[in-house]
């Protein structure tokens, strides 16, 4: 006798007793609205409304159709594919920039430190494709799909790390990324890889384009700022014209390293958010930085 789950993925390959359809490249999946709609919202209220979905029962994604299928695996399996079934397509490969409009972040990597292994390829493609099935989830507010697809990232970043595959993903997935929770996964991973990604080239100039700099500046601090041993302690004044002071954390004043402390600190903005300008009052460190720790 078949499970419950083996009789759904029989439906989703089968189609029977489908009640409306989804189109996407030209294909047609004949899918049901007592297992799709309860999982996403968005189905939900399309097929609900009295637009031409809600009449005709037909929906069309605007998707690449790989990561439709995932979806639909998902909604009637509670998984999808480990690998991608087809080789990814990178919109704007850091390591391989295309097209003869490239943009200044582009240029920048070409010749970089940013050399990629047959390995480093192979876990930036996976890390894509599942960054883009989080995207198709998001989009569609599905869920446990997004918090799956952010699981098997974290498993690779813990098992097959590589900052230039991490690198690449930045690249791959600028503007894509709307799920707040992969967002602040990938801070709070390049946190912890921070002194390796800071010496990729690409990682200055994605981490811009991501808009990433004050929440990674918290969150090195949170993450680095107790064990002083990782961080030169080098105070170096320069000129810097972002417009905000940084404030020591109270745990940090108050610590019975504080110079060391500060010194590290100092010395992580001189190196990550370059210039900085750094000024010393009455014993204290002022140093001019684009976010303000309170």
């Amino acid at each position: 006798m078949a499970t419950l789950m083996e009789a759904a993925a029989r439906l989703l390959h089968t189609g029977e007793y489908s009640d409306f359809t989804i189109l996407c490249e030209g294909e047609e999946f004949h899918v049901h609205k007592t297992i799709v709609c309860p999982q996403s919202p968005v189905f939900s209220a399309a097929l609900k409304s009295a637009l031409k979905e809600g009449k005709t029962n037909a929906l069309e994604v605007n998707f690449d159709i790989t990561l439709l299928k995932c979806m639909l695996s998902y909604m009637y399996t509670a998984t999808y594919p480990e690998k991608p079934a087809q080789p990814i397509q990178r919109a704007q490969s850091a390591n391989d920039p295309k097209g003869d409009d490239q943009t200044d972040q582009q240029m920048l990597i070409e010749g970089s430190s940013m050399t990629p292994s047959i390995a480093d390829t192979t876990v930036s493609d996976d890390l894509i494709y599942h960054a883009r099935v989080n995207g198709i989830a998001d989009y569609y507010d599905i869920k446990g799909l997004a918090q799956v697809s952010i699981t098997r990232m974290e498993t690779l970043f813990k098992t097959s790390w590589s900052a230039v595959a991490f690198c690449d993903l930045m690249w791959e997935t600028v503007g894509e990324i709307g799920d707040k929770n992969l967002r602040r996964t990938l801070i709070q991973t390049a946190s912890l890889h921070i002194s390796e990604l800071m010496k990729q080239e690409g990682f200055w100039e994605a981490k811009l384009a991501h808009d990433w700099d004050a929440d990674l500046l918290e969150e090195v601090i949170n993450t680095h700022g107790r064990d002083h041993h990782i961080m030169k302690a080098k105070i170096d004044a320069k000129e810097m014209l972002l417009p905000y002071d940084v404030q020591i954390p109270l745990w940090m004043q108050n610590s019975t390293a504080v110079t060391e402390f500060r010194e590290a600190l100092v010395d992580l903005l001189l190196c990550m958010w370059p210039p900085v300008s750094v000024q010393q009052e009455n014993g204290k460190h002022h140093v001019s930085s684009a976010f303000a720790v309170g």
